[in-house]
């Protein structure tokens, strides 16, 4: 049934300057972009967990990947890039030189910018064997966002990417709304090639100016009882328990807020 009090989502828009491109390389729910160890860690986990059904280590998993890992991977959006990049670096740490495609058209932007070393990298600390220019590149996506919502614009975690790192920023669409990947390269004597369609960064959806009160303090006796009842759960299956999990907390807070 249709429940008018349940909190309406906010809405997301991302287009594209160039017609059509959300057929070839459009932004990606994050959970369609796949890391590629997770196939062989879900097989080696189910035959070790075949082999050792009573390990304490096995049954307080109950899942072949941490809920948090699972849980940034299938947050937001990813983008990528939508033409092949040439990137070349010569050991400086500074310089860098770029090629892409020949595309017959004409742009507002430059495909490929920087932030170079002596406004950046210069005085912040970096990574050992990272340019300490920062590559930029640019994209022909833009965003519209609710009002008060804007995007992290993060690194992909656990992706296998070495080559590059994106730089962590806040984006405010009513400030820029252009969807831009900052990298720091780490690839610093050698030429590389980025092809179309490869994850530059993801994309979270966040709360903007959203100062919130906290407090630190010693757990009560009602999240003591919560916490053993999720022990509970998670030792009580083989299998993934995470659906019982939430079911349970529910439960839980439902009746003890009340009481």
């Amino acid at each position: 049934m249709f429940n008018i009090f349940k909190k309406k989502q906010p809405k997301f828009e991302f287009y594209t300057i160039i017609p059509g491109l959300e057929h070839a390389f459009p932004i990606l729910p994050a959970r369609q972009v796949k890391m590629p160890w997770v196939q062989q860690s879900q097989a080696q986990f189910k035959k070790i967990l075949a082999n050792n059904n009573n390990m304490p280590s096995m049954r307080t998993s109950a899942s072949y990947m941490c809920s948090g890992i699972a849980g940034v991977a299938n947050t937001g959006w990813i983008l990528t890039t939508w033409h092949d990049i040439e990137i070349t670096t010569n050991g400086d740490l500074r310089t860098f030189s770029w090629n892409i495609p020949v595309l017959r058209r004409t742009l507002p932007f430059t495909h490929i910018g920087s932030f170079d070393a002596d406004i950046f990298g210069d005085f912040a600390e970096l990574p050992p064997e990272t340019l300490k220019t920062l590559i930029k590149i640019n994209t022909p996506w833009r965003v519209r966002a609710p009002k008060g919502w804007g995007l992290l614009m993060a690194p992909l975690q656990y992706h296998n990417e070495t080559r590059f790192t994106s730089a962590l920023g806040v984006l405010n669409p009513e400030i820029a709304s252009n969807l831009d990947g900052v990298l720091f390269w780490h690839v610093i004597n050698d030429r590389v090639v980025i092809p179309a369609g490869t994850p530059l960064c993801q994309l979270i959806p966040i709360q903007l100016d959203n100062a919130t009160d906290f407090v630190c303090r010693d757990a009560t006796d009602q999240e003591m009882s919560q916490l053993e009842l999720e022990l509970t759960v998670r030792q009580g299956s083989w299998t993934n328990s995470n659906n019982l999990a939430k079911k349970a907390y529910r439960s839980f807070w439902s009746k003890n807020e009340k009481s």
